[in-house]
């Protein structure tokens, strides 16, 4: 069997065994979060895979990066990290709108978060999307400025 398949066997068995539950935990942007007992596994398949992406973004290996986060937020979808790294990714993958729609899905889960709302901007303003863009930087000033 190779890696690729028992990768994929072992999502499927804790994909269809393991709890949906799962709480996030504390951080900036938070890593995969873990639930009760039962949750463990796919929190911890979560995790490592997260540890993984974030490893394959920063070698510049964007396409395993991608696939990484792609299943870290299959498995928690209220990862913040999650989607703010496969925002990255996307972006460096040139798939601006697939970045732009990562990076309101963070925003949305850490509300009022400067970092969330200026690489936000930065992807609309990739897509041509000034006024929006400029919305979302001066919202991040605002954060900046409240939290300095």
């Amino acid at each position: 069997m190779t890696i690729k398949n028992t990768f994929l066997a072992l999502i499927s068995a804790l994909v269809l065994t393991a709890p949906t539950a799962l709480a996030k935990e504390q951080g900036e942007p938070p890593a995969p979060g873990s639930g009760g007992a039962g949750a463990n596994a796919k929190a911890n398949l979560a995790s490592d895979l997260y540890a993984d992406g974030k490893r394959r973004y920063e070698s510049k290996d964007f396409k395993v990066a991608l696939e990484r986060f792609n299943t870290v937020v299959e498995l928690d979808p209220k990862c913040i990290g999650g989607f703010y790294y496969r925002g990255l990714t996307n972006r460096q993958l040139g798939k601006k709108e697939a970045a732009k729609v990562d990076f309101k899905k963070a925003a949305a889960m850490t509300a009022n978060s400067a970092e969330e709302y200026d690489l936000r901007g930065k992807s609309k303003q990739e897509c041509g999307q000034t006024g929006a863009a400029e919305a979302d930087f001066s919202k991040a000033r605002e954060l900046t400025k409240k939290a300095g």
